[in-house]
This record gives C-alpha cells, sequence and structure tokens, in this order.
C-alpha cells in the first residue's frame, strides 16, 4: 500500500535512487522503507520551514522550565511545600508594615464613624414621611 505524500523534489529524487528494502511491522505485510525515509523528510521539512515557531516555542518552554515558575511548579508536583526561614529580615519588616497598616485602619474608621455620628445626629430612627407624599421603602 503506498500513500502519496508531497516532500521536496530533493529529498523524492534520493529516496528514488535508494533500493527500496521493507521492514517488516506486526499486523501488516511490510512497510517500504522509503515511506518512513519520505515521512522523516516531511517531518524534518515541515520543521524547517516553521522554524521561527518551532525555535520561539522551544526557547519558551525551556525558559518557563528551568526559571523559577517552573522550579515552582516543579517543587508543587513532587509535594515539597516552600518554606521560608523564621528569622528573615524581610519577614520581620513586613510583618511591622502589615501592624502599622492595621493600625492605620482602625484609626480611619474610628473617625469616620464618629463623623457619621455627627452627620446623622446620633443615628436614631428616620423621621416618618410627610403626608400627600409617597413612601420609599429603604
Amino acid at each position: 500500500m503506498r500513500i502519496p505524500i508531497w516532500v521536496p523534489d530533493v529529498v523524492a529524487a534520493h529516496a528514488a535512487a535508494r533500493t527500496a528494502t521493507t521492514i517488516p511491522i506486526e499486523g501488516e505485510e511490510s512497510m517500504n522503507s522509503d515511506f518512513l525515509m519520505r515521512q522523516l523528510a516531511v517531518f524534518i521539512y515541515t520543521l524547517a520551514r516553521n522554524g521561527p515557531v518551532v525555535f520561539l516555542g522551544t526557547l519558551g518552554i525551556a525558559v518557563f522550565g528551568l526559571g523559577p515558575i517552573g522550579r515552582a511548579l516543579a517543587a508543587r508536583i513532587r509535594g515539597v511545600a516552600p518554606s521560608l526561614p523564621a528569622d528573615d529580615p524581610s519577614l520581620a519588616a513586613l510583618k511591622a508594615g502589615m501592624t502599622d497598616l492595621q493600625e492605620r485602619l482602625d484609626f480611619s474608621e474610628r473617625v469616620l464613624t464618629e463623623l457619621r455620628q455627627r452627620l446623622i445626629g446620633g443615628g436614631g430612627p428616620v423621621p416618618p414621611a410627610p403626608p400627600g407624599r409617597a413612601v420609599t421603602p429603604v
């Protein structure tokens, strides 16, 4: 059985000059080695034709796989938990910064609550609507 495949002329001429030998494959009578060479030539030609895409794809996979994201992903797959040293100075600085931010947030909440109480007048009940006007639900 022969399957027609387009190959570059140079590869086709080289394949035609070779003598065809057969390689037995399980389930089939035999496979022509000329067919395998043409398949390999088409594969190489396709890679060469799409060279920039293949190059950039390979480069991207290498950078991703060997970079910090790839190492973190590999550690996650292996089940290794990331650890920080307990006496890390950057960790202490982050804790101090978070404490300062929390104090500022608490102060801002107190000031806003006090301002709201002064503007509303103690937060008493809302006065009833004057008669003759539609009541809008709150």
